[in-house]
């Protein structure tokens, strides 16, 4: 069942069983982003399915891991919706995110759903005021993104004009403690006119009931939120179910981390395992001009050596005289010119193994990070296979209540097969019983008669006439 182990039995455990046995609520999300919603979305599943809003809200989107998660869910009910996520993602500069965002919401639930890109201001002029019909009016709003007291409640004022009659308004961050944060306060008031149920959990998140006819799920909710035990019981069991969801998407990250340094590190390795890339082009060009500036080295020796020989040859008695100034001239100068090409072949023979000093200590780095990510993903497999034993055990649990509730519910039907059977029996016995007491008063007043004879002069007078009559019916014929 339900309720973890420790928690109250009996009564309470069955109240959580038909609270909280509904079939979305361990439903895997199938939008997971960065966000302390993460932590709620099973609640947001058990929420659409409970209320089974007409008219949802999603105001401060953000990511869209809640409106995904209620378009998630009101698809898989088949709910008849309309939703509306509405943020300022273009006044943030977060264009990418909101085409993202446009993407999944048209390739799932473009038949129902909606993105609004405008401030928060502007967004309750979009929805009439609710009429006094039953059916008007929003549902299910989440305000999100404010949390400055006065703003919030400035925002929440717009608003309540146009929520229905069972509308029930969301509010995150309510347990967030830090300087601007006036949630808490707002939801403090709010729990002076309205019902509230809160989660602690991922920054906290006030479940409020607006609507003045809030349908049976919800008021269980709300008048469980008294219960200690009971609110530490669900508190527990959303919690660890919201921290599934939140693990799955560390492990995606740390997966989408991993392909991208395995990805950077193949562009930096060439076709044999060296490294290739950016620095490898510079590592080329560096190559190159080495190559080059040793052949040049290697001509001019050439070229030297070539003039030595010729300038032997010339210095015969013979011939006319070479001037020796030239020749050491020149000579001076090729070696002058060697000294310079071996300088810069130096220098950039050092660069070179600078650059592969820079490209090994970023391998090695790149390796380390792959390492710890290695680790940590493995943390978090085991954490998930913990997390997903736990919500298997939760499962079967609730399948067997379940189980138990089909038990109890043959047995009332029999029960009642029977009853008209049972009713019958039990006007026979009353019968019987009523026949049995009119048996004993006869029974009473024939003793009565007899012990009256028995002490009548008649009977005492005819006794020896009796005993003669016994005698004879004893005597043999004849």
């Amino acid at each position: 069942m339900l309720v973890p182990a420790g928690a109250v039995q009996g009564p309470l455990t069955d109240h959580l069983i038909r609270l909280f046995s509904l079939r979305t609520i361990l439903t895997r999300p199938t939008w997971l982003a960065t966000s302390d919603w993460l932590e709620h979305v099973p609640f947001a599943f058990w929420l659409t399915e409970a209320l089974r809003p007409r008219l949802l809200v999603d105001q401060g989107a953000g990511a869209g891991v809640a409106h995904f998660a209620f378009c998630q869910a009101a698809e898989r009910l088949g709910l008849d919706l309309r939703a509306f996520a509405i943020d300022d993602w273009t006044g943030r500069g977060e264009v990418g995110l909101r085409d993202r965002l446009e993407d999944h919401n048209q390739a799932l639930y473009s038949a129902f759903s909606r993105l609004v890109d405008c401030p928060s201001q502007a967004a309750p002029g979009f929805f009439p005021p609710a009429g006094a019909g039953a059916g008007d009016g929003i549902d299910l709003l989440q305000l999100n993104g404010e949390t400055g007291q006065e703003a919030l409640e400035a925002l929440l004022a717009d608003w309540l004009p146009r929520l229905s009659d069972r509308a029930v308004v969301l509010l995150p961050n309510s347990n967030l403690r830090a300087p601007g944060a006036g949630v808490v306060q707002v939801v403090a008031a709010l729990r002076s006119r309205f019902p509230v149920f809160e989660f602690t959990h991922g920054q906290g998140l006030a479940v409020v009931g607006i609507g003045p006819r809030q349908g049976p799920a919800m008021a269980r909710l709300f008048a469980l939120d008294g219960d200690a035990a009971a609110r530490q019981a669900i508190h527990a069991m959303f919690g660890r179910l919201g921290r599934a969801c939140a693990d799955a998407q560390d492990l995606r990250q740390a997966r989408e981390g991993q392909r991208m340094a395995e990805a950077a590190l193949a562009a930096l390795r060439g076709p044999s395992g060296t490294v290739s890339g950016t620095t490898s082009a510079d590592l080329s060009d560096s190559a190159a001009l080495i190559a080059r500036l040793t052949a040049e080295r290697d001509a001019a020796r050439e070229n030297a050596a070539r003039d030595a020989a010729r300038a032997g040859a010339q210095a015969a008695p013979a011939a006319a005289p070479r001037p020796e100034t030239q020749s050491g001239a020149e000579a001076q100068e090729l070696r002058q010119s060697l000294a310079e090409r071996n300088g810069e072949i130096a220098a950039l023979t050092a660069m070179v193994l600078d650059h592969q000093r820079a490209a090994r200590l970023a391998e090695s780095a790149r390796d380390a990070a792959l390492r710890d990510q290695s680790r940590s993903e493995a943390v978090h497999r085991e954490d998930l296979a913990r997390l997903q034993a736990e919500v298997a055990a939760l499962t079967g649990q609730c399948a067997q209540a379940a189980g138990l509730r089909d038990t109890i519910a043959a047995l009332q039907a029999e029960l009642a097969a029977q009853r008209p059977r049972l009713e019958e029996l039990d006007g026979a016995l009353q019968a019987a019983r009523a026949r049995s007491a009119e048996l004993t008063e006869e029974a009473r007043l024939w003793q009565q008669r007899h012990e009256e004879v028995l002490r009548s002069t008649s009977w005492r007078l005819s006794a020896p006439i009796r005993a003669v009559s016994r005698v004879v019916r004893r005597s043999p014929p004849g």
